[in-house]
């Protein structure tokens, strides 16, 4: 009986969480590129629900989601140190012939690390509690995990970084997320089944995210949605660039950050 009563609850809660979560109406999908080895280059474009637009008396609000879909065991990720921060993601992708790269974790004003940081397989920087910090990517030899705070963490990682909030867990948008500071938005999230996308989306906030997220899952996850994604240091760090024929598609950051993700095939 006691075992009853606790999935009844935990399914409450997941249908809560459900229903009270906007959908988000996908008016635009588009594959802007591909890769060696098979990623893909796409974009969504959102609308905000249409029962808010009515009660809000104006126009649509409208999101644009930009990723790199690409799977597990064909690619690895890297985590890049930018220790001087006078190198661009631009220069640095394409310096290191990286084919896709997008801006890593927060930093504290004097360019130290902020949280977990271990590039090459060197620890860089140690962990560190924060409300923010509620998450980690952690790049191990043959796969990535997008781990909980209170996650054993794993010992033979060769990259990690630690950042946050949660956006997704367990295919559900994180309970409490800030709704009402939008910025641009950088991301990497799993499907839990070796698929991953790293990606920008269009100044929003970070509650907007997580449903923007999950709306636009279908166009880049085609058999299960967003398992778990992680937020990145959005806001004028962001920054996306990809190896695209014939023109490398590139969207700039506005201030100079500590460290990026670089994406190659894998050896």
């Amino acid at each position: 009986m006691k075992r009853l009563y606790c999935s009844l609850f935990f399914l409450s809660i997941a249908s809560l969480a459900i229903a009270s979560t906007p959908r988000w109406d996908v008016v635009n999908r588009h594959v802007e590129g591909s890769l060696p080895g098979g990623a893909l280059l796409k974009s969504v474009t959102l609308q905000e629900p249409i029962n808010k637009r009515e009660r809000a008396g104006d126009g649509a609000m409208t999101a644009i989601v930009t990723a790199v879909v690409f799977q597990e065991d064909t690619y690895e990720l890297q985590v890049i140190d930018n220790p001087e921060r006078d190198k661009t993601l631009e220069h640095v992708m394409q310096e290191r012939h990286f084919l896709a790269g997008i801006n890593g974790a927060y930093f504290h004003p004097d360019g130290r690390p902020l949280g977990l940081m271990i590039s090459q397989g060197k620890m860089v920087h140690g962990q560190e509690n924060a409300r923010l910090l509620s998450g980690f990517l952690f790049i191990e030899r043959s796969r990535l995990q997008l781990l909980r705070s209170r996650e054993k963490i794993p010992q033979a990682a060769v990259g990690a970084l630690q950042a946050g909030p949660f956006l997704i867990d367990h295919q559900l948008p994180v309970v409490g997320l800030e709704a009402t500071r939008t910025a641009r938005r950088t991301f990497v999230a799993t499907d839990g089944h070796g698929r991953w996308i790293i990606g920008v989306i269009s100044s929003v906030t970070l509650d907007q995210a997580a449903s923007i997220l999950l709306a636009a899952s279908p166009t880049f996850f085609s058999t299960h949605p967003i398992e778990r994604a992680l937020n990145l240091d959005g806001g004028s760090s962001s920054a996306l660039w990809v190896a695209r024929s014939p023109e490398p598609f590139s969207q700039q950051e506005i201030g100079m950050v500590r460290n990026f993700l670089g994406l190659t095939i894998r050896n």
